[in-house]
Parts: C-alpha cells; structure tokens; sequence
C-alpha cells in the first residue's frame, strides 16, 4: 500500500495487512489483529481491556514492541523495534486513558 486510504479500503475489505505478521509477540499481534477485525467479530473495547496484552508480567510493561524486518535482498530477516511511546500514544487515543 502507498497511502493511508489504500491501507483503509484493504482492512475494511477484510485483508488483513501484510505487516501484522511482522509482529513478534504473539499477544501483541493477536490482539492488533482483533481490533482489525470485522465488526461483528471484533471484540467490543471492554472486551479488548481483559486480552492478555494488557496483562502485567512486571518485566515487559515498558518494553518496545519487536518487529522482524521485511527480508533482505539476500533473504534474511532482521529485527527492528517499535518504541513503546507510539504504541501508548496510539492506544490512549482510541481506546481513551488505560
């Protein structure tokens, strides 16, 4: 996808992003993925609070979110992280404080 509004029209139709299986931890990814859901599938917002992502280990809590880079010309993948300020930034403004 090149904008915004290509992304949209994709995850509105059902496609799921190509991007979301660069995800690492598999909390993180399943519930990106709910939320990504269709409507009627989709957890309502209360229910997305009880998921396990939000469940406090003590240790994680403030830890990026780790990402595999796309391959490489030579087929490898790296990794790549996501600071843990765009995460809560993005989350606090959907979903409003947590």
């Amino acid at each position: 996808c090149d904008n915004v509004g290509q992304i949209f029209r994709k995850v509105t139709t059902g496609i799921r992003p190509q991007q979301l299986d660069l995800i690492k931890d598999s909390h993180v990814r399943e519930f990106v993925a709910l939320c990504l859901a269709d409507e009627s599938e989709r957890p309502s917002a209360e229910e997305l609070l009880d998921h396990p992502f939000f469940n406090s280990d003590g240790e994680n809590d403030n830890a990026p979110v780790q990402l595999y880079n796309y391959p490489s010309s030579n087929n490898t993948i790296t990794e790549v992280t996501l600071p843990n300020e765009i995460i809560t930034t993005e989350i606090t403004t959907i979903v409003g404080d947590v």
